[in-house]
């Protein structure tokens, strides 16, 4: 059989049914070259394989991830915060100023936006509430937004709520929507209670299942509001059910615009 077809065959079944990206693409390529018509031996593909592992930008991954971890647990993220601090903390703002300028000299050492938004963003918003800043400009607000299905004990909204304040995050930056019973209403309903709160943000970021994640931009995007999309986890049994949901409902939305 030809490699290609292996190789994205076995590339888009691990996907479908939640394998890892990487795993995906790993078990896809050895698929290919165990299975595929290459005309090649396996010692040279052995030794085209080492060879693309000697790359030092490979390396360095490892070694940027290493160090951002070194740096958080180490207190070198706090030093950072006070050097930025000494050079712009002087100006009206400026401890606003110090936490951007911190935090793209930590970017630039661990190479991690992640690592640098939980080292410098989390250490900083209680130091920023305590200078008096306004809290509700300092971080952003989270909206739960779920109703309660006919077979549960409480909303969707009011799960989320408990599961992020055991988590640590403040209750007072959580707001809950517990009317929706559909993505679009879900949208609509948030939008209406952020309004309330006298907030109107152009940009979201919208957190979902990974499945879930193009129709629920889409239907955001109908909403006016410009999106980002943070994926959460679906168990991989689940996956080809909710593919399939996720594909007629994209195709329903394409057609009629609604759901």
């Amino acid at each position: 059989m030809n490699a290609a077809v292996i190789l994205f065959g076995v590339f888009v079944v691990c996907l479908i049914i939640g394998v890892p990206v990487s795993v995906s693409l790993g078990t896809a390529s050895l698929s290919a070259v165990l299975l595929g018509d290459l005309g090649a031996s396996s010692t040279v593909i052995a030794q085209r394989i080492f060879g693309g592992l000697q790359s030092t930008s490979i390396m360095a991954i490892a070694f940027f991830v290493l160090a951002g971890n070194l740096m958080t647990k180490g207190g070198i993220s706090r030093r950072i915060v006070k050097f930025a601090n000494c050079l712009v903390g002087n100006v009206r703002g400026g401890m606003g100023l110090a936490l951007v300028l911190a935090c793209a000299f930590f970017a630039a050492l661990s190479g991690s936006a992640p690592a640098t938004v939980i080292a410098i963003g989390t250490m900083l918003y209680g130091d920023m509430v305590d200078l008096g800043y306004p809290g509700d400009r300092t971080a952003g607000l989270l909206v739960v937004s779920g109703g309660k299905g006919s077979n549960e004990d409480i909303s969707e909204a009011a799960c989320m709520y408990q599961y992020l304040t055991e988590k640590g995050v403040p209750a007072d930056r959580i707001l809950q929507e517990d009317r929706s019973t559909s993505t679009r209403e879900n949208l609509r309903f948030s939008k209406e209670l952020l309004a309330e709160q006298g907030c109107m943000p152009k940009e979201i970021a919208l957190v979902t299942n990974e499945f879930h994640q193009l129709r629920a931009s889409m239907i955001a995007k109908d909403c006016g509001w410009t999106v980002s999309s943070i994926p959460a986890h679906t168990q991989p049994w689940l996956i080809p059910t909710y593919w399939v949901r996720e594909w007629l409902g994209i195709l329903h939305h394409t057609l009629l615009g609604t759901e």
